[in-house]
């Protein structure tokens, strides 16, 4: 397995582990922080999102984006499709679990 190819997998593991903390954080939160103004909570969900947002973008863009100024477009495209082949790889094994459980 080349480096390319290790590189989207660990990534996709890694933004796929990111979203199930996102998700337990999100299950626990009211019984974490007990009613909360609704503007507040708004707010939070919102830093949530736009955070949640840089961390999978960099996950998932930041070593196409450093290859694609190495000069090297070939390997980003490649970069990027096989992360998101890994992606679609573990929502088909998330929705088989789901279908199936």
């Amino acid at each position: 397995m080349d480096t390319i190819t290790k590189h989207s997998i660990r990534n996709a593991l890694l933004t796929a582990l990111y979203i199930v903390a996102v998700v337990s954080f999100m299950q626990n939160a009211e019984r974490l922080f007990g009613n909360q103004p609704e503007a507040l909570a708004a707010i939070a969900m919102i830093l949530l999102f736009v955070t949640s947002a840089l961390i999978t973008g960099s996950l998932v863009l930041w070593e196409p984006a450093r290859l694609l100024f190495d000069g090297k477009p070939r390997e980003a495209t490649r970069q990027i499709l096989t992360t998101g082949s890994a992606l679609v790889v573990l929502f088909v094994v998330v929705l088989g679990v789901l279908l199936f459980t």
